[in-house]
């Protein structure tokens, strides 16, 4: 990974953790991923018996969707929403990502 950019992420810490505000934990968003997990995996081991294992990944999708828009629409209100500012760190996920893929 790339150094200089990890530096400039360790150094702008604080400033980066002030943007990601998120939800607090919550039972029932478990339980749909738990439920998501479960409906994949089962297609995957029984594809001739279980039909529709996508609606699990459908899950997933509306679940990101909703914290994202979450964390998003806190941030509005609280005027900390900046575009340029989360850049970085989905960069820096999507870096780790690729890396260990």
């Amino acid at each position: 990974m790339n150094t200089e950019f990890m530096s400039i992420l360790n150094n702008n810490k604080t400033d980066l953790h002030h943007y990601l505000i998120h939800p607090k934990y919550r039972k029932d968003i478990d339980g749909l991923r738990a439920i998501a997990v479960l409906s994949v995996v089962s297609f995957h081991a029984f594809p001739n018996m279980i039909k529709g294992g996508f609606v699990g990944v459908d899950i997933f999708f509306v679940i990101s969707g909703y914290l994202i828009t979450s964390i998003i629409f806190e941030n509005l209100e609280r005027g900390s929403f900046s575009f340029i500012q989360r850049c970085p760190v989905r960069s820096l996920h999507i870096a780790v990502s690729v890396l260990y893929a």
